[in-house]
């Protein structure tokens, strides 16, 4: 009888060895991430800016231009081109086009201190009340605008706001760019309009074509 209950108990722990779970391989992670207590979520990566700086204010390098307001002709007395004049002036990239058009904005966003206000769109500078002098001139109106370069690198850098996540390498390179945007000014330094100067300009149909201190010929046909 103990032979049979010593050969049952064997039969028994054979089954039972023969029906126990398999056991629980390692994880596997990618190469990308990290175990548990590393992080396991790669990090995003955000736009950063840096080595920001601004130039003097400077004349438009396109120099002046013809607005669009009707010409006058001027007698024995002067005569006001009373017309509202809007003219818009817009940035233009010069450098760093890669980052895309949204670029100016980005860095104004940046709440870098610069020593001028300058547009990160397009704007428009306006004049009234021009005055073509006396002396039977048919006057123009032209406007001169005033620029910033703006100047700066930008480059890619890990978000870190994802709490724990984990950094795969180099974020990415620098990337300087530059480019030219209208300065703004304002009455109480508010920096809410362009800096845009409107002069009248003599037009080549003009019966006087005399040049006078503050009167030159407009740059285009009129």
């Amino acid at each position: 009888m103990s032979f049979q209950i010593r050969n049952l108990s064997l039969l028994t722990l054979i089954a039972l060895a023969s029906t126990a779970p398999a056991p629980i391989p390692e994880p596997q992670y990618l190469s990308s991430y990290s175990a548990p207590g590393g992080g396991g979520i790669p990090c995003n990566t955000v736009t950063k800016y840096k080595d920001l700086g601004n130039s003097d204010p400077k004349d438009d390098p396109a120099g002046w231009k013809l607005t669009g307001a009707r010409p006058v002709v001027s007698n024995s007395a002067p005569a006001t081109m009373s017309d509202t004049e809007s003219v818009a002036y817009g940035v233009t990239i010069t450098e760093g086009m890669s980052l895309g058009i949204d670029l100016p904005e980005s860095v104004l966003s940046a709440s870098f201190d610069f020593s001028f206000s300058w547009s990160k769109t397009d704007t428009h500078g306006t004049s009234s009340g021009i005055s073509c002098p006396a002396g039977e001139y048919t006057c123009g109106m032209s406007s001169l605008a005033h620029f910033i370069d703006v100047t700066g690198t930008a480059y890619e850098d890990y978000d870190t706001t994802v709490p724990q996540c984990t950094k795969t390498g180099d974020a990415g390179k620098d990337t300087p760019f530059a480019f030219q945007a209208p300065y703004m000014i304002g009455a109480d330094g508010d920096g809410q309009n362009p800096d845009v100067t409107f002069s009248a300009c003599i037009c080549s149909t003009s019966k006087n074509q005399q040049e006078i201190p503050g009167l030159g010929p407009c740059p285009s046909k009129c």
